[in-house]
């Protein structure tokens, strides 16, 4: 009997922590790049200098967190368009779990690849099915965070916005806009 009260008291334990941080919009499962980032945006990452300038939470406890290269983000931060050369990289998070690490660089065309978090590979290819997705992005120059990353620069704060969408659907444009 015993047994059986402290197995069903850890069952109702356990159903209402998961409750809870699947209902916690404020998903950090790596708080030292999220601290890093309030402070200055640079980050340094996959062997790389950075500058983190947003994260995007879907439905379904998974959310998209997005970096551009240092010396790109000095250009936008001063034209407000980015840069042949611009290297753009997308941490994707499934709970406190990491997944894949897409990359997308403009060279004279959109060219996109893929990684391990444990793994970095920056080369990158033409690929029909990541160009068709982002032609819908096409006023922010088939970059749909574009308008966070201008504001993060303008703000020097990363921007946190939530979108509606589950998984690999994009958001509404409107959503990238920010508050």
């Amino acid at each position: 009997m015993k047994t059986r009260t402290l197995l069903l008291t850890s069952l109702i334990l356990m159903a209402f922590v998961t409750i809870w941080s699947c209902s916690n919009n404020e998903i950090d499962p790596d708080p030292e790049v999220n601290a890093m980032s309030r402070d200055s945006l640079n980050v340094s990452r996959y062997s790389r200098g950075w500058v983190h300038y947003a994260q995007v939470t879907k439905n379904g406890n998974y959310f998209r967190r997005m970096f551009i290269d240092s010396g790109s983000a000095a250009v936008v931060s001063n034209t407000a368009e980015i840069p042949n050369e611009a290297l753009f990289a997308m941490e994707t998070w499934f709970g406190h779990e990491q997944s894949t690490v897409f990359i997308r660089q403009r060279n004279s065309q959109w060219q996109s690849g893929s990684f391990s978090p444990g793994n970095p590979s920056y080369s990158v290819a033409t690929q029909n099915s990541c160009n068709s997705c982002h032609s819908r992005a096409a006023s922010t120059d088939f970059t749909f965070t574009k308008p966070l990353l201008v504001k993060a620069l303008q703000k020097r704060q990363v921007q946190f916005v939530q979108c509606n969408q589950d998984s690999f659907n994009p958001c509404d444009l409107s959503v990238y806009l920010g508050n």
